[in-house]
């Protein structure tokens, strides 16, 4: 089942890593990109945390204490992710859609205060994605 569950998380991380985003990025335009992830974001990270609670789950049920922790961190990932990180990525983006074009300087701080954000964002979701390869390798060398 824990096998499964890795699978699970893996696979759909990988296709939006692969293949949502970078489509996003490429078939829509500016508004209708934004509009579009800050729509599939929080469903993306939601998905996330069901699937890493219930690696969390089975690994209690089951006794796998070398699963449990990259589980959990898993999990803690997507917390701060859906919880913290990509609301303050949505109010630099709109901070950067409202200034006031004479005022660059604040565009600029805007616009690296996102651009740190989503960095941020990315780095854990990375962590993330290569945390449930190797869980999933050392699965795999089990059988």
């Amino acid at each position: 089942m824990i096998l499964f569950i890795y699978g699970a998380i893996l696979g759909y991380m990988l296709f939006f890593a692969i293949f949502i985003a970078p489509a996003s990025n490429k078939v829509l335009d500016k508004n209708n990109r934004s509009l579009f992830l800050r729509n599939i974001f929080p469903k993306n990270f939601l998905f996330g945390l069901f699937l890493s609670f219930s690696a969390i789950a089975v690994s209690l049920y089951q006794g796998l204490d070398y699963i449990l922790y990259p589980s959990v961190s898993i999990f803690i990932g997507f917390i701060v992710n859906y919880s913290f990180i990509m609301p303050k990525i949505n109010i630099a983006s709109e901070k950067i859609n409202i200034t006031n074009e004479n005022n660059a300087k604040n565009i600029e701080k805007h616009k690296k205060e996102f651009r740190y954000l989503h960095l941020t964002s990315v780095i854990i979701y990375t962590i993330q994605l290569l945390t449930a390869f190797y869980v999933t390798y050392i699965m795999f060398q089990q059988y």
